[in-house]
């Protein structure tokens, strides 16, 4: 029994003896490790010091770049030292990219100004595929509307939907009309479910409709931006209107009440027919 003990506890020694090279190799590399990544921790420290950064700061980035790979060449398998290079390439893209995003959005804006929908369409979509902004993509659908509507102008207004919503509120805080031709389609309904949803069904004006219709610019309308300030912000309520064709449809919601040069002289109709 005690030769059993005893060979046992000399396998383990053997084991430990031959582990002792291979311990220390790891313990050797966790140090590299830690010394490179506080040194590539330290290059990069002066991006979160300042408020912005710029073109100068370029070799700054590089070199804690440089060092962040370093880091990483002694442990390939570490996530942080790989988040950081990502950051850094995406800050680097962004210096060469948002000149040239800035160029192609000025001229795109420009030509749309112009009524040359074709080249600023052709504009924004080279800035799109560049960043893919929900203000590209709103360009993009306004002018696509514009194009057809420039290409029939026989698609005359179908409908206008204008609307209105408080999200902190008692009662019917929400309401919705909709204005055709023939009909005017009324709708109420409350945030609680104790109260049912009301409808309202009216005939159309034929002297409100063409007053509505002719206070429409619809080439200004649709290079409105979907959203004006901050609509129901601090609970000071949202307003909208949809203007639509048989083709096409544009939606600008903005704060409750507000001033629009564009819309007044329709929302002075809209709101007044409440």
């Amino acid at each position: 029994m005690e030769q059993s003990k005893m060979i046992k506890y000399v396998d383990k020694l053997l084991l430990l003896i031959m582990l002792l090279p291979l311990l220390n190799c790891i313990a050797q590399t966790d140090s590299q490790y830690k010394r490179a990544l506080k040194k590539a921790d330290l290059a990069y420290e002066f991006k979160w010091m300042k408020y912005k950064i710029s073109l100068n700061d370029i070799p700054k980035f590089e070199t804690a770049k440089k060092l962040y790979q370093q880091a990483l060449l002694i442990k390939p398998n570490e996530s942080y030292p790989a988040e950081r290079i990502k950051e850094i390439d995406k800050i680097l893209f962004d210096f060469k990219t948002v000149p040239i995003y800035n160029t192609f959005i000025k001229t795109a804006d420009s030509l749309l100004e112009l009524g040359d929908y074709a080249h600023a369409y052709s504009f924004y979509t080279m800035a799109d595929s560049i960043y893919p902004t929900d203000y590209t993509k709103e360009k993009l659908s306004a002018v696509t509307s514009l194009i057809n509507f420039a290409n029939n102008p026989s698609d005359s207004i179908y409908f206008i939907e204008h609307g209105s919503s408080f999200g902190l509120c008692e009662g019917y805080c929400y309401h919705q009309s909709i204005f055709t031709k023939d009909q005017i389609i009324k709708l109420a309904k409350s945030w609680t479910e104790d109260q049912p949803i009301k409808y309202d069904s009216l005939k159309m004006d034929d002297k409100t409709w063409e007053r509505m219709i002719n206070s429409i610019n619809v080439k200004a309308f649709y290079m409105l931006p979907n959203r004006i300030g901050c609509p129901d912000c601090l609970d000071g309520g949202a307003e909208w209107i949809r203007i639509g064709t048989k083709n096409n449809s544009w939606l600008v919601d903005f704060d409750f009440g507000s001033h629009i040069t564009t819309l007044d002289n329709l929302l002075a109709i809209l709101r007044g027919m409440k």
